[in-house]
């Protein structure tokens, strides 16, 4: 091996060894994100809609919902998923913390469809009224679409041999 390919592949790992670094990262951030938006949503109440369906109580179950898949997210990170289980709890941390920002982005899309939209002009005073944002769903439709990454390449990995 020259010195040049030696170089080219010690590169080549480093790469490697930083994507599995930064995805882990990443499975970190969202679980972290799942938890405390999780107890945010349970301390300081679910979305509108949501409270008006089923009452106050369901920000306990909506908020303990993206605690409980941010935790088992989080636990999976610390197992990592070269553990069988890690890999579950990886796997079933993701897809539930995205079963759950799906879920909100349509409660949230359906409330905005449900009361005045207004658009404004920059520097005008939004009406106190008006408590749907159009651009919430999209936020929580951004996370659904970074955790299906995740997601998916947890599926395409599968569980570790045995």
């Amino acid at each position: 091996m020259t010195r040049i390919q030696a170089l080219e592949s010690e590169r080549a790992h480093r790469r490697i060894v930083l994507e599995l670094e930064n995805r882990n990262s990443m499975l970190l951030v969202h679980g972290a994100l799942l938890l405390v938006l999780g107890l945010m949503m349970t301390l300081t109440g679910a979305p509108r809609p949501t409270e008006e369906w089923f009452g106050p109580w369901s920000r306990l179950v909506v908020g303990g919902a993206g605690m409980l898949s941010g935790l088992v997210a989080l636990v999976g990170v610390a197992l990592t998923d070269d553990s069988r289980r890690g890999y579950r709890l990886l796997l079933g941390g993701t897809a539930f913390g995205m079963l759950w920002h799906v879920g909100l982005s349509a409660t949230y899309a359906w409330a905005v469809t449900q009361s005045r939209l207004e658009l404004l002009a920059p520097g005008e005073i939004l009406d106190i009224n008006i408590s749907n944002r159009a651009y919430i769903p999209f936020v929580y439709l951004g996370y659904v679409l970074l955790i299906g990454i995740h997601v998916r390449t947890l599926v395409k990995l599968g569980p570790p041999p045995r």
